[in-house]
């Protein structure tokens, strides 16, 4: 889980994203959601979850989203339905 940097959502299936690796895993993004530790792993979209201890940048865009930069450079968003995890995001 500690390399894990963040995971999408493949309808059925949660992608992995561990560095310049994916690995496909047979769990929707809400089961996995559930089994993760909070103080790492942030949902941050329907689609996404990030791990915390990977973002490097926030930038506002309009109409209350952020574009989350990762460590890795990958460009995550932070959707308006998940903005109450803005503080936990700042925090870190």
């Amino acid at each position: 889980l500690s390399e894990v940097d963040w995971i999408g959502s493949a309808d059925n299936y949660s992608e992995l994203h561990v560095g310049n690796h994916s690995h496909l895993i047979r769990e929707t993004l809400t089961s996995l959601a559930e089994r993760l530790p909070r103080e790492v792993f942030c949902r941050v979209s329907r689609t996404s979850i990030i791990n915390v201890t990977r973002l490097k940048e926030l930038q506002p865009l309009p109409h209350g989203e952020y574009v989350l930069t990762l460590t890795t450079g990958a460009k995550i968003t932070l959707s308006r339905t998940y903005r109450d995890e803005l503080p936990r995001l700042k925090k870190g």
